[in-house]
Formats: C-alpha cells, structure tokens, sequence
C-alpha cells in the first residue's frame, strides 16, 4: 500500500563556482523554474567561490516569488564561505534592520 510521506523532499539546486553578474541570469532562470514546478526548493551555495549582491538580490526575490507560487524556498545550510563574506561586507547580517538573517544562517 503507497502512503502519503508526511514531508516533501526539497528540490535542490546546487550552485557552485563564480555566482556572479556574469551569469546570475541562469541561476534566476533556473530558480524561478524550480519554484514553478516544485513545492519546496532547497538551495545549496556551499561550492560558490565567488558571490556577488547580484546573488543575494536574485535569492531575496526567489524567496518572494516562493511565496506567490505557494512555495518554499530554503538555504541547505547556513551562509558560509564566499556567500557569508558578501552578506556581511554588505551590511546584510546582524543589524537592526535586518529580517533576513534567520534565512541566511538557517535558523527556524
């Protein structure tokens, strides 16, 4: 007999090398895709090793767009490496006005 899981697996899509301006349009393409077609989508930025604010701008979006599709975006882990350099040099983690950072470093 098939039974309904009690939760559903997160798509996942895995970034890695450079996520930068030069190629941010395909990892929105592919983000936007993934949240069309899939009811929770996990990304995973623990193999970028170059990140720009075109990145954190295009994930902020996503988690919006998430939102209107009846979707769940999440961060496999929490912000590290070249993605949690960007956020803090940005000014993006910590601060008072700061809503986001339960997202970024995962904490639910």
């Amino acid at each position: 007999m098939l039974t309904q899981p009690d939760c559903i697996a997160a798509y996942p899509v895995v970034l890695g090398g450079p996520v930068t301006v030069r190629n941010i349009q395909s990892v929105h393409a592919w983000l936007l895709e993934a949240l069309r077609r899939n009811p929770v989508v996990e990304i995973d930025c623990s193999a970028v090793t170059d990140v720009d604010l075109s990145l954190v701008q295009t994930i902020l979006a996503a988690r919006r767009s998430a939102a209107a599709f009846g979707a769940t975006l999440t961060l496999a882990h929490p912000a590290s490496g070249a993605l949690l350099d960007t956020l803090t040099r940005a000014g993006l983690l910590g601060g008072a006005a700061s809503t986001d950072d339960a997202f970024w470093m995962k904490k639910d």
